[in-house]
């Protein structure tokens, strides 16, 4: 697996002059930054992708493609930039011939090797991770060229990850842009799960659900190459299964919008939804998926990470943390802190929002909740009334909501004068129940809470920590 020693024996000597808060608080905000760079898709995509000459490309050491005229890649998603320069570059070196690079990512991301512009096609779009105009637009474009530049003696490979399903806009008949955008809101600001959303997602599509191989020749090979942002990895739902024929259907969408009372889309979807089956499209048996990376990941570097400084007294809780972003919060106060034990974990919880929300994400919220939960109680005279400790959450897109965020991480120090302090204490439950985690955040003690990576180019959905001073 991909690691990287990020703490040089200088900088550990340097934390020994530090008390347990400050230090893990330099180690925790430096390995972040630097988990995001071990896992970074440019590395991922080059562990799997081998090529053997200028006709010969081998797929994670198992599926060897070859004889091709052409290859093609396409993608959608906030990493498939970084994946797509690493393909270019690998190819180039071995003369593979190249047709169309084209992608479709979210505002913000950049190239890390400026040469390469000429090379790549970027649309950009989902602004605020959501379907707009943009998006759609650059989709179609992808498909312009997927139907009238491809032969079917070309290889085509379809680059996937998380953010790919707002940015591989296209709607069935009758549906807006703008629709598709009020939708996705209506059901994330209820707390709808990434699961229920994409099965929506899927129905009111042209291209997800597997329905974009329908735009290309039949008979062309297939690769889709994939980075999982979703608990448990379906491959029908990453990114809303763009790659993979549909497994939901009319029922399953009908249901879900009926639970979060959006039965207003429920005729526009009838009339729109596209009814054939896209497990017998002509492309469905040419398509080989792989994911190639996931959650698991980031929680073995962070692992790595806090095991070379000294901690490695820990649980690892696995990647499938689910629920309400304040409940896990306390669930990591009430079960984790009280038993004193240290662990670290992973997952993608949700956020239902206030009728007049404030500015925040499920990270922030997340670590506010533990915040105040142990504020609230007895928990740190009861439990751990000399140790130490930090929780954080942070998101590893590097952007937690529509903030400057990627997450939050709290000390002892922080539950302390927060619990000193009634007016304080008030403020940060109000800030809870409106969604303003991030707006509590930057005023709280200066705003050193916040975790700031800036965007990194990659979404492995997010982690947390719970690490205890037991030294």
């Amino acid at each position: 697996m991909l690691t990287m020693t990020i703490m040089t024996k200088m900088q550990l000597v340097t934390f020994k002059n530090l008390k347990f808060s400050e230090m893990l608080h330099e180690i925790i905000t430096k390995s972040l930054k630097n988990i995001t760079k071990s896992i970074y898709p440019a590395s991922i995509v080059s562990a799997t992708v081998a090529t053997q000459s200028s006709k010969q490309i081998v797929i994670n050491s198992t599926h060897t493609f070859e004889n091709f005229e052409k290859v093609h890649v396409f993608g959608f998603g906030k990493a498939v930039l970084a994946m797509a320069e690493q393909v270019y570059q690998d190819f180039s070196d071995k003369s593979v011939p190249l047709g169309f690079f084209e992608l479709v990512v979210p505002i913000g991301i950049q190239f890390s090797n400026p040469e390469l512009q000429s090379k790549i096609q970027v649309h950009y779009g989902a602004a605020d991770n959501l379907p707009d105009e943009a998006a759609f637009a650059g989709t179609l474009k992808i498909l312009n060229t997927m139907r009238y530049q491809v032969s079917p003696k070309d290889l085509v490979i379809i680059l996937v990850s998380g953010g790919g399903s707002a940015l591989s806009c296209c709607p069935i008949e009758n549906v807006t842009v703008a629709q598709k955008n009020s939708m996705t809101k209506r059901l994330a600001s209820q707390g709808a799960t990434i699961q229920e959303l994409n099965h929506v997602r899927k129905c009111f599509s042209k291209v997800k659900g597997g329905r974009i191989l329908n735009y290309l020749p039949p008979g062309t090979p297939i690769v889709g190459l994939l980075l999982s942002d979703i608990v448990g990895n379906p491959i029908d739902l990453i990114s809303s299964g763009l790659t993979v024929p549909n497994s939901s259907n009319f029922a399953e969408a009908i249901s879900v919008m009926k639970k979060y009372n959006l039965t207003d889309m429920i005729d526009v979807l009838s009339k729109g939804y596209i009814k054939e089956d896209c497990s017998t499209s002509h492309n469905a048996i040419n398509v080989t998926n792989y994911i190639i990376g996931d959650n698991s990941l980031v929680l073995e570097n962070l692992a790595k990470q806090l095991e070379i400084n000294g901690f490695s007294m820990f649980n690892n809780l696995g990647g499938n943390i689910v629920g309400l972003a304040r409940d896990v919060g306390q669930y990591f106060a009430n079960t984790w802190l009280r038993k004193g034990k240290s662990v670290i974990g992973g997952g993608e919880t949700t956020v239902k929002l206030c009728k007049k929300p404030g500015v925040g994400g499920r990270n922030q919220e997340m670590v506010l909740s533990f915040l105040i939960y142990c504020a609230k109680t007895k928990i740190l005279s009861d439990s751990l009334p000399e140790e130490d400790f930090i929780f954080f959450s942070f998101g590893t897109d590097g952007q937690d909501g529509p903030t400057n965020a990627a997450g939050a991480i709290v000390e002892k120090s922080d539950i302390v004068a927060l619990k000193s302090d009634e007016s304080l204490l008030a403020q940060a439950e109000s800030s809870l129940k409106r969604n303003d985690s991030n707006t509590f955040f930057s005023s709280f003690l200066g705003g050193k809470c916040l975790l700031r990576t800036g965007l990194t180019g990659t979404n492995l959905m997010d982690v947390q920590g719970l690490i205890i001073d037991h030294r």
